[in-house]
């Protein structure tokens, strides 16, 4: 795919996530004990034979600078950070992806390549892009736009797409739908690059700022958009609810295995630690651990990223503890979320109700 340009948007805002994106974005938000939420679509990308990606980033973007380096973990030679471009007079917060793309527009008319792969951030996939560029001839389309079917929605703020089955065309394009089943949008656009600079160019000349709302719904009888199916497994990371079911949802060895045992590795950042350490009289079920862990007391149904402390006497049940936690002697952690660095003392208890967790943020001590 040496002809298409890779575009991941990672300036999406979300208030059910401000406890996690406090200090980064969308696309650096840890996930399954090593990753960063970008590390998927990165991945799909460079295993695909992309070389030239660029990522539209929003100011708080430094944790993800520091995890992307110069792209290498990902064999990449071509990996471009895009900032926000304000102007005096604007602000941020009335930004859409329209105008993200705008502001960077030289770095796409420059670029060599005919085909657009436009991609979020704060997705869970694996897939290999081939499929929907060939997809895309096949099926002699203007836009592909790849779908999975859901059984439920309902509580997701999620783009819901109406596809004619018979010819594989979307006929509607329903955000933040009230039905609880249909073809959710799995945030992944292929075009040619001169139709998306089209569209960029008629939404700004308008005022318009929405790259599917104000670009793409009003021109689905004009063009030719066709839904591309999506079988494996699939999740988007928009409220705390879902971000810590997904999280779940890697202990289960069927969802393990369609994300990471198949020809085409999910990559990240390279950090060299030693394995986790086992302490006599530790116990340990279902659980994802890291390296460079210490376990002395119990971990259930858990998560824990890389360095964290589990001392003698303590419980962590349902929960996920971030790079470098401290778990201090007869500690009991439940269904919470506890960002980087955080120390829990001896015998605190931090229980949050079920499907309703908490987030500790990095650095505290408690």
């Amino acid at each position: 795919m040496k002809d298409v340009i890779g575009i991941i948007n990672d300036t999406m805002n979300a208030d059910e996530l401000k406890d996690l994106t406090k200090h980064r974005s969308f696309g650096s938000i840890p996930f399954g004990g090593r990753y960063r939420l970008i590390d998927f679509t990165l991945s799909n990308m460079a295993n695909s034979g992309i070389n030239n990606i660029g990522i539209f980033t929003q100011i708080k973007s430094r944790s993800l600078l520091d995890h992307l380096g110069t792209g290498k973990n990902w064999n990449l030679n071509h990996l471009y950070i895009l900032p926000p471009v304000i102007k005096p007079g604007e602000n941020l917060e009335n930004f859409g992806d329209v105008d993200y793309f705008s502001k960077h527009i030289d770095f796409l008319e420059k670029s060599k390549e005919k085909y657009v792969l436009l991609a979020n951030s704060n997705c869970i996939y694996n897939l290999d892009f081939n499929l929907v560029k060939n997809f895309f001839f096949d099926s002699l389309a203007d836009i592909v736009m790849v779908y999975k079917r859901v059984e439920n929605t309902k509580d997701e703020k999620v783009i819901n797409l109406d596809v004619d089955f018979s010819s594989k065309r979307i006929i509607d394009i329903a955000v933040e739908p009230n039905n609880s089943t249909g073809d959710l949008y799995c945030n992944i656009i292929f075009m040619r690059k001169e139709m998306f600079l089209g569209l960029i160019d008629y939404c700004v000349s308008r005022g318009l700022k929405d790259f599917i709302k104000d670009g793409i719904i009003p021109r689905l009888k004009t063009f030719r958009v066709m839904a591309y199916e999506y079988n494996g497994f699939y999740g988007q990371v928009k409220t705390l609810l879902n971000y810590y079911k997904l999280n779940k949802a890697l202990l289960e060895k069927e969802v393990w295995d369609k994300l990471f045992i198949n020809d085409n590795p999910i990559l990240t950042k390279v950090q060299h630690e030693p394995p986790a350490k086992y302490v006599e009289g530790n116990l340990v079920e279902n659980s994802l651990i890291a390296n460079g862990c210490v376990i002395e007391g119990k971990v259930i149904n858990s998560i824990l990223f890389r360095g964290v402390k589990v001392k003698k006497g303590s419980v962590i049940k349902d929960s996920i503890v971030m790079q470098k936690g401290i778990i201090g002697e007869n500690a009991v952690i439940e269904n919470t979320i506890l960002d980087k660095e955080v120390q829990v003392n001896n015998d605190v208890k931090v229980i949050s109700p079920l499907n309703y967790p908490i987030v500790i943020e990095r650095k505290t001590e408690i």
